[in-house]
């Protein structure tokens, strides 16, 4: 059994979500991101599918990159509610939850979220068996580039990711979208990568769990 709640807060509205056994049981879609809203939606999907706090295993995450103010509320989230729960915690890569939500659609799948200052934060994936496989390290790039480099000299990238939003009547000629409906990190997409990594026993720490944030704060780049 491996009964899993999954939190998804780096764009501007949050999503929940619920896996049992590989199987999605359950999702909600509160309005905003903020602590106000997220857990009254998780109070709520937890009741309609008739799960008890408790009977929560694992509590998913995901960890960015993204917004300051996302990965703050998520990741707080998330271990309040382990540690009052005694709940596993599972920390989720967004860009690689961002490649599942493409699914078997491409063979290859270049993604990016906003890093702003007119640049993202991209990385390129080829879809593997259970999970993508990441393609080199993420990289901070400005939107020109990303085409680029997310071609990567293959022909069949389909490129996704939030950032979409803001610059999809920008986008060159030749370049292949993914559908509009799948540009957003999902809760669901956190849930199913958290049930591969639950059987292979694969938790994170819950005193040292941390955002990762598209780059470091303009405070923290001053400082060098």
């Amino acid at each position: 059994m491996s009964r899993i709640l999954a939190l998804e807060t780096t764009e501007k509205n949050a999503t929940v979500a619920a896996w049992d056994d590989f199987r999605l049981i359950g999702e909600a879609r509160p309005e905003g991101r903020s602590a106000q809203t997220l857990a009254p939606a998780i109070r709520e999907l937890l009741r309609q599918i008739g799960w008890k706090s408790r009977d929560v295993e694992c509590v998913a995450v995901g960890v960015g990159p993204g917004s300051f103010t996302g990965l703050r509320v998520g990741i707080a989230t998330a271990k309040m509610f382990a540690y009052a729960t005694g709940a596993k915690i599972l920390g989720v890569d967004t860009l690689l939850a961002l490649a599942v939500g493409v699914g078997n659609r491409a063979k290859h799948v270049s993604v990016a979220v906003d890093a702003q200052r007119s640049e993202v934060v991209a990385r390129n994936f080829t879809i593997g068996d259970e999970l993508p496989i990441a393609l080199g390290p993420q990289r901070i790039l400005t939107i020109a580039q990303w085409w680029d480099f997310g071609q990567n000299g293959a022909g069949d990238t389909v490129f996704t990711g939030p950032i979409l939003h803001r610059i999809e009547k920008n986008v060159p000629p030749g370049i292949v979208l993914d559908d509009r409906s799948r540009w957003d990190p999902q809760a669901a997409h956190i849930g199913y990568i958290a049930s591969h990594r639950f059987v292979r026993g694969e938790f994170d720490d819950l005193w040292t769990i941390v955002p990762r944030y598209s780059r470091p704060s303009a405070a923290e780049e001053r400082r060098g």
